[in-house]
């Protein structure tokens, strides 16, 4: 009997040792969301960069990720798993050019509230509640220049994927080192090119 995984990112194993049995852990997973849709940014040519990055930026800031981190948070609290698993946990960060005012820019109400580190407002939301264990990058760009309302600023977008752990069993949780092949390290784990394949109780899991 072969039971098939698929992980298109990134994995990393944690083992809970004297807490609870592996029936008792409870993992949440939560897809954080991106906010819109990178590959026009990617694909675009360079001529079109800026104005697929602004597009980007404005579609991010609609989807409101500040106020739906609070949310999700909310959810993890009210459940409160032993185990928080997060997706696109991205990281939308800007940098203005010199002098350029607070308003505009970075600044400029029509993308300020795009620039939110997911993982690090998640982590503020929980208020000490979960630590973070566990990270792998999936991928990071920086220096993508925009000009919104005749100023000049540069984005740097992370993607990453993190393993949160309940306070209070987080001193018993430690990663569990693993000899696949295909590995790419990345932060506290690997970006997996190939697919494994775990002898369990159950069969082969691939």
């Amino acid at each position: 009997m072969t039971h098939r995984i698929r992980l298109p990112f990134a994995a990393a194993l944690l083992a809970l040792a004297g807490t609870a049995s592996s029936g008792e852990i409870d993992v949440m997973t939560q897809n954080q969301y991106l906010g819109t849709d990178l590959t026009p940014v990617i694909t675009a040519p360079p001529e079109l960069v800026g104005t697929r990055v602004l597009e980007a930026l404005e579609n991010v800031a609609a989807s409101l990720p500040a106020e739906r981190l609070g949310r999700l948070a909310t959810l993890v609290t009210d459940r409160s798993p032993h185990v928080l698993v997060l997706n696109e946990a991205f990281a939308y960060r800007c940098t203005d050019l010199p002098g350029t005012p607070a308003t505009e820019g970075c600044g400029n109400q029509r993308v300020r509230g795009a620039f939110v580190d997911f993982l690090a407002t998640t982590e503020a939301n929980l208020d000490g509640r979960y630590v973070t264990k566990a990270r792998v990058r999936n991928f990071a760009i920086a220096g993508l220049p925009f000009e919104v309302d005749g100023y000049t600023a540069f984005l740097s977008v992370e993607d990453r994927d993190a393993i949160l752990v309940r306070s209070d069993v987080a001193p018993f949780a430690a990663a569990v080192p693993l000899a696949f092949g295909g590995c790419r390290a990345s932060l506290d784990g690997c970006n997996y090119f190939a697919v494994p394949t775990l002898p369990t109780a159950l069969g082969p899991v691939t």
